[in-house]
């Protein structure tokens, strides 16, 4: 009977006047089989191209009537399941727009689609920038915010900027999500894995356009743990890059700076050619090839990479990694781990490896390292309330021990309290792991999850087997 009601509400749920006429019929769509990033595929019952809410509204209607589940993408950027269905995938590409920038607020809002490339840029255009960034920009804003996508600093994760969220629940209803309008939603919506509706637009804090000086310095690991809280206090924004085996460390530094980026036109492309040509196209396929010299090539290569200071636009330096692997290339799972427990977890890990390595296996790939200020912002974040290091392995595609290995690496840092994994990466998580892990944080998102979700169409396997 309850069902019955919802239904009756959904269709008679008017949000937006418009002067077109909007049919199901009429919305883009096809049947094909999709992928994400990480080259997991699967098979929707059909793939559907929005260009409007109106759109949305209709599908979400008719997934209603046929009880067929919905998933929300826009880059695909996902290293595991988090998008797949055999329902209906609602690509979200036309949803492109910056609505409004709010000069005396330092607001953006924008639409769910729109990739932080292009959002970067034309927030510079306007004086504008976000306080932090992911390692890549290759994502719709959308799919970063809901997985909880972070930099490295003392700043939080991205979900934390989100001043308001608009979005359309599991009836097709229109709400605002904020501090003044439903703001009992605003923890969850901030990082809700597509669980909650559909994210039309957000609206995300940022501050003035700002010049970084960047550095990069090789380490030993003895060096980074006597001096990693001068490290990590003394700059604005620090990571590491490493390869466990190896005692290399490479250490990036920004810091704020008052003067003009350097515009030097050497230096740009040596930051090019390194971080990205070399490495996508040169150093991955010649390591395919002769997996055997991997730590030689990782020494080399860090040796390479040191750079003294230079400077730039935050936006243009935050994220190094300009041209990403390709999407078949590499495997990976990131673990925030409270940062108290950093030379513990980085001693286990090494251990790992070097089983791995005695049992003549491959391990191939890197480790990366990157400090994120806690936070109670958001319900499901990895660094709810604990000052974290998200400490990430990522192996290539050519080590095919790596749901073994994955599972040790998990089970190794279950030991350390709340270590929690990156959402929208390899994980083995379960509704045991996850509920041991966020306690009454899931609970309160649940809650949320079926105000707003009553028919549960925004889920999949995926997150029923972490979820419920």
């Amino acid at each position: 009977m309850k069902k019955n009601i919802y239904k009756i509400l959904s269709f008679s749920i008017v949000t937006f006047s418009t002067n077109s006429f909007c049919t199901f019929e009429s919305i883009r769509s096809e049947s094909t089989e999709c992928h994400t990033w990480s080259g997991n595929t699967f098979k929707p019952a059909t793939i559907f191209y929005p260009n409007s809410i109106e759109d949305v509204q209709e599908i979400i209607r008719n997934a209603i009537k046929t009880d067929k589940k919905i998933r929300f993408f826009g880059s695909r950027h996902s290293l595991n399941d988090l998008i797949a269905t055999n329902g209906y995938a609602v690509n979200t590409d036309s949803f492109n727009k910056i609505l409004e920038i709010n000069q005396k607020m330092g607001t953006v809002r924008v639409e769910c689609g729109i990739k932080l490339k292009q959002l970067f840029k034309e927030l510079a255009k306007n004086n504008l920038a976000l306080l932090n960034q992911g390692f890549i920009k290759e994502q719709s804003i959308a799919g970063a915010l809901a997985t909880g996508t972070h930099g490295s600093g003392k700043t939080g994760t991205l979900s934390d900027f989100i001043v308001s969220v608009e979005l359309l629940d599991g009836l097709g209803k229109y709400h605002v999500i904020s501090a003044d309008s439903n703001p009992q939603w605003l923890q969850a919506a901030r990082l809700h894995l597509g669980t909650l509706g559909f994210v039309y637009a957000v609206t995300l804090q940022c501050v003035p356009l700002f010049v970084l000086s960047h550095a990069r310095k090789a380490h030993t690991w003895h060096d980074i743990f006597e001096n990693l809280e001068q490290y990590y206090l003394k700059n604005d924004y620090f990571m590491l890059m490493a390869h466990p085996i190896s005692d290399n460390v490479l250490a990036f530094t920004w810091n704020v700076s008052q003067e003009k980026p350097t515009n030097n036109f050497f230096i740009n492309l040596t930051q090019k050619l390194l971080m990205n040509e070399i490495t996508n196209y040169l150093g991955i396929k010649f390591i395919h090839w002769q997996p055997g010299l991997t730590n030689d090539f990782i020494d080399h290569f860090f040796k390479a990479m040191e750079q003294t200071e230079y400077r730039e636009y935050s936006y243009k330096t935050l994220s190094p990694i300009k041209d990403p692997l390709e999407e078949t290339d590499y495997i990976e799972e990131e673990i925030a781990i409270p940062m108290q427990y950093f030379r513990s977890a980085i001693e286990d890990i090494v251990a790992l490896y070097n089983k791995y390595k005695k049992h003549n296996f491959e391990l191939v790939g890197f480790m990366t390292c990157r400090f994120v200020k806690g936070s109670r912002k958001a319900l499901l974040s990895p660094a709810y309330d604990q000052d974290s290091v998200y400490i990430s392995l990522v192996t290539l595609s050519i080590f095919d021990q790596y749901q073994q290995f994955y599972a040790e690496f998990e089970k190794l840092m279950s030991k350390y309290q709340h270590a929690r994994p990156h959402w929208g990466k390899f994980n083995q998580l379960t509704q045991t792991t996850v509920a041991a892990l966020y306690q009454n944080n899931l609970t309160q998102f649940n809650a949320i999850r079926a105000i707003l979700d009553p028919y549960k169409l925004f889920t999949n396997n995926y997150v029923e087997q972490r979820l419920g």
